[in-house]
């Protein structure tokens, strides 16, 4: 137990072993030309949406997902890295919906789980600083594209009549799915595209640890009355070979 104590204490010592001053912005010549890497990491996404037929009524929250893929490092300079990646994402997110009649004294409340699965190619501009010997800080910005793969909506519709002397009262409660992309008002496009950003650590050279944000600039909604854009945040471990 003693040895498995001081083995940990060593490799925390020389991950955070002081690096040269002149080292933290490296402007050398890489060794290699290319990295290949692969990540695993969980999803939280949401949308950025504008519905002018629900107003404020609409509501829109995030849910969590998984993301794996991987990734090739193009070594520009020590400091500097075009990296693009290939990865499967799930991108799913919760909303509510609220349709007020007076004149029928109806209320009719939409409850949705919508889940995507996509496949994502971003490029990114990754620049690296070294805060330690064996310890690097990545900066990350760029592009991404998305494909969608399929998916489903599912959605739970409650209707709600207040009766009066001439008429009683009505509820009404089902619940079914539908698919995520195709050209139906609650439907989205396939293709979106926008900006990923983020920050991570590399430890020993191998150990990677990202966390990312990703905002869609297309709107992906299928009604051309509606807008919503994606958007998601990332947390990835990943191994460098």
């Amino acid at each position: 137990m003693k040895n498995r104590y001081c083995l940990l204490i060593l490799l925390a010592l020389i991950a955070f072993m002081p690096a040269r001053a002149d080292r933290f912005f490296d402007n050398g010549t890489p060794d290699r030309l290319l990295t290949f890497g692969v990540q695993v990491g969980a999803t939280s996404s949401g949308m950025k949406a504008d519905v002018p037929a629900y107003g404020d009524n609409a509501t829109f929250s995030w849910k969590g997902g998984f993301t794996v893929g991987a990734t090739v490092d193009l070594n520009v300079r020590n400091f500097f890295t075009i990296q693009p990646g290939f990865f499967y994402e799930s991108h799913n997110y919760k909303y509510s919906l609220i349709e007020h009649n007076p004149l029928e004294q109806s209320l009719r409340t939409d409850l949705g789980n919508a889940c995507a699965k996509t496949f994502s190619i971003p490029v990114l501009l990754s620049f690296r600083f070294n805060l330690t010997r064996n310890l690097r800080w990545n900066v990350d910005v760029g592009p991404y594209f998305q494909f969608g793969l399929g998916g489903n909506d599912e959605v739970t519709q409650i209707y709600v009549k207040s009766g009066n002397a001439e008429q009683e009262g009505a509820y009404v409660s089902n619940t079914a799915k539908r698919d995520y992309y195709g050209d139906g008002d609650w439907q989205h496009r396939s293709f979106d595209w926008g900006a990923k950003v983020g920050t991570g650590l590399c430890l020993f050279d191998h150990y990677t640890f990202n966390i990312h944000y990703q905002r869609g600039f297309r709107n992906v909604s299928a009604n051309k009355a509606w807008s919503m854009h994606s958007k998601s945040c990332l947390v990835t471990f990943g191994y460098l070979f």
